[in-house]
């Protein structure tokens, strides 16, 4: 709301510089526009200030921003498309907040983004042309526009931020159409795997629970394809030389909640839920898309019936597969319990590939007969080379621990779950005994992976040791688990910590990620400094037993795509308000620029 306290003090400003008013020919407008600098704004504010019909409108030359319009506006605005020949591309944040007179507003071609909160409270707001060059929403962009009532000419749009349309009553159809494009796409998901840590200034609900993973990388023998939901799901193609090749997005409704996507042997998937707080057993609560390898859509699953109110609910979605079987594990919200509320469980489900049929879940089984898990925060999932399903759940009542399962059940075979399986507390997580409004959410813990090697199953986590009880960005290190195969249980399991950062220090450790090279693999981490995500990664190696090398550290950063292990090299990707960075643990490479020279790592340990 900076720009709000300018405008108060815009008439004195101009009373005491009327000499240097500048009168300008009409802006692609029928108001005449004049010019002021605003000579009290601080030295990085490179605000510029329009009289328009006796108001002030405030455009950033520099940033080609729009920041400011009329509050006093009525009915249909139209926004110029340039400011003394400088083009207007961006509606800057909270420009036209809570201007509630304004009925439509007619953009530019030139503008291509919209900035957080940039029309957000404009309550009698309808409609908005001229929306074909526009790339980026903002969160909040729209919040509580009630009469908005359509965006599908939105065709250009590629990232739309968090509770961009909350509030949008009106809106019954919120469809962005599929499209093509020829540069890659600007998103933000650094650091978006950390959970359960303060580092993570943009996400809500204080963090104790993980995000839906995003992000995804892989690799099809001849191209890398970046698949990301930023609001928008796009995929995009990249050379083995990680160029641009080519890019596109679905047809997205925004009306669904974003679950996951799977590269499966045979086809694609994408996954999406709804809301169903009516309990309504004939709305569909969760949909699985089929596509071909070159994105045609096949087939859909819609699952309805099922006890669900949102899927997912404050957690992932991961996947796993056995030739014609694919395996979803996640978390739902339920129909109202006997003491009215509404609980989020785990849940696993089992879909036939070639018929989309919903074979089994254990939505209808007891937790502690088929190894549910409520809360549960994070899941993982495989299926091991002997066909046994192995998940892992972020636990914080039943149980409060993070919960590594073996069905009894074989893949492929029946009804995995119609057998009681083996369910082992991996690490019990201490009680918390802070704010009861919390209840048992605070874990002061976060789950980062489970990978199977020749001999066992490894996990990662990071957590301050204290159940949430220290201070809420109190130091994490970073644990591993190794449980043989040969001997599942509790008392087989070795757990053992990697850093030692001191609770004193202001070091700590954000969320692991974990790969696998086949026989062995990787444990990836942030390393945080003083509450912020540093740019320098911690990782070490493990091999098939369990056995960890020593720390090594690069500079770089995590998100929450997933790392890759293919053509020799252990890849991944990041932006920040940015195109992809591709790292390797010895590398960051930009697309469609030279490689930069191998970044020694740091032999040291941590």
């Amino acid at each position: 709301m900076q720009s709000v306290k300018k405008k108060l003090n815009l008439f004195i400003i101009a009373a005491l510089t009327a000499c240097l008013l500048i009168t300008c020919m009409p802006i692609n407008c029928h108001s005449t526009f004049s010019l002021i600098q605003n000579v009290n704004a601080a030295s990085k504010d490179n605000v510029l200030w329009y009289n328009i019909d006796g108001d002030w409108a405030g455009f950033d030359p520099e940033l080609k921003m729009l920041t400011w319009w009329p509050s006093e506006s009525e009915g249909a605005v139209i926004v110029p498309d340039n400011f003394d020949g400088i083009p207007v591309m961006v509606i800057g944040e909270w420009a036209f907040y809570k201007h509630e007179n304004i009925t439509s507003v007619t953009l530019p071609e030139t503008v291509e983004k919209l900035d957080e909160g940039a029309f957000s409270g404009c309550s009698a707001l309808q409609r908005i042309n001229g929306r074909d060059n526009v790339v980026s929403i903002g969160d909040y962009a729209f919040r509580n526009c009630s009469k908005l009532k359509d965006i599908n000419s939105f065709k250009s749009l590629r990232s739309i931020g968090n509770k961009a349309f909350d509030g949008c009553s009106s809106l019954t159809d919120l469809v962005i159409p599929a499209a093509s494009f020829d540069k890659p796409s600007i998103t933000t998901n650094v650091s978006r795997n950390i959970y359960s840590d303060s580092v993570r200034a943009d996400k809500e609900d204080w963090n104790y629970c993980s995000d839906k993973v995003g992000s995804y990388l892989y690799w099809d023998g001849q191209f890398y394809w970046r698949v990301e939901c930023s609001g928008v799901v796009i995929v995009e193609k990249y050379t083995k030389d990680l160029e641009f090749v080519e890019g596109f997005n679905l047809e997205t409704d925004l009306l669904k909640i974003w679950g996951g996507f799977y590269c499966g042997k045979k086809y694609n998937f994408i996954v999406t839920g709804s809301y169903n707080y009516e309990e309504n057993d004939k709305t569909p609560v969760i949909r699985v898309d089929k596509y071909s390898k070159t994105w045609k859509k096949l087939k859909t699953l819609e699952i309805k019936n099922f006890n669900t109110v949102e899927f997912p609910r404050s957690t992932a979605l991961r996947f796993a597969e056995y030739k014609n079987f694919l395996y979803i594990h996640s978390a739902r919200r339920m129909y109202a319990a006997d003491d009215g509320y509404n609980h989020q469980e785990s849940v696993t489900l089992q879909i036939k590939e070639k018929t989309m049929k919903l074979m089994n879940s254990t939505a209808d089984k007891s937790r502690y007969f088929s190894g549910t898990v409520s809360h549960s925060f994070n899941q993982f999932i495989l299926v091991d080379s002997e066909k046994n399903i192995i998940t892992l759940d972020h636990g914080d009542a039943s149980p409060r621990s993070i919960v590594l399962s073996k069905l009894n059940g074989k893949a492929g075979k029946g009804n995995p779950f119609s057998q009681k399986g083996t369910r082992l507390e991996i690490y019990k997580i201490p009680k918390y005994t802070g704010d009861e409004e919390w209840g048992y959410n605070m874990t002061g813990t976060s789950v980062g992976g489970l990978e199977e090697t020749k001999t066992g199953y490894i996990t990662a986590y990071a957590t301050d040791g204290k159940g949430g009880n220290a201070e809420y960005d109190g130091t994490k290190n970073i644990y591993y688990t190794f449980t043989p195969k040969s001997d599942f249980s509790e008392k087989a399991t070795v757990t053992k910590k990697i850093t030692s950062y001191s609770r004193s220090g202001k070091t700590s450790a954000g969320t692991p990620q974990v790969v696998s090279t086949g026989t062995d693999g990787y444990i990836i981490w942030d390393i945080i400094e003083k509450g912020k995500v540093s740019g320098k990664i911690a990782y070490a190696k493990y091999d098939s037993k369990g056995k960890i090398s020593k720390v090594k550290t690069m500079d770089g950063v995590l998100s929450d795509c997933k790392p890759i292990y293919v053509n020799g090299k252990v890849l991944w990707y990041v932006t920040d308000d940015s195109t992809p960075k591709f790292y390797s643990l010895t590398e960051v490479i930009q697309p469609n620029d030279n490689a930069k020279e191998p970044t020694k790592p740091d032999e040291s340990k941590e």
